[in-house]
């Protein structure tokens, strides 16, 4: 492969990582999963009617957010799923933030 085809091809590799990086979505769902977590990750959701998505959150790349969590049945939060989910968002956070440095880290030399 020539170097100019190496280069496009990292250039458009590094534009969809860029582009994912634009939102980040959680998503927490109830139902019954089989399966375990492998090499590749990959578990079966069982009865896709029977799952709920319980909450959702979108960050934007420019800070808004959008949290989804329906009401229990008695219009009240569920403040345990609340919980759950917020803790998942605080970490997938923080796993964006620390690829996000280690990217700007490779482009930039590691230099400030």
């Amino acid at each position: 492969m020539a170097a100019g085809d190496v280069l496009k091809n990292l250039e458009e590799k590094l534009n969809a990582v860029i582009k994912d990086f634009t939102t980040l979505t959680v998503r927490t769902f109830v139902g019954p999963v089989t399966g375990e977590w492998g090499h590749d990750d990959k578990f079966t959701v069982q009865g896709r009617a029977t799952t709920k998505l319980m909450a959702m959150t979108e960050v934007s790349l420019d800070g808004d957010t959008d949290v989804l969590l329906p009401p229990k049945a008695d219009g009240s939060i569920d403040r345990e799923l609340l919980d759950l989910h917020h803790g998942t968002v605080a970490e997938a956070h923080a796993a964006r933030t620390a690829l996000v440095k280690a990217i700007v880290d490779v482009v930039t030399g590691g230099k400030k």
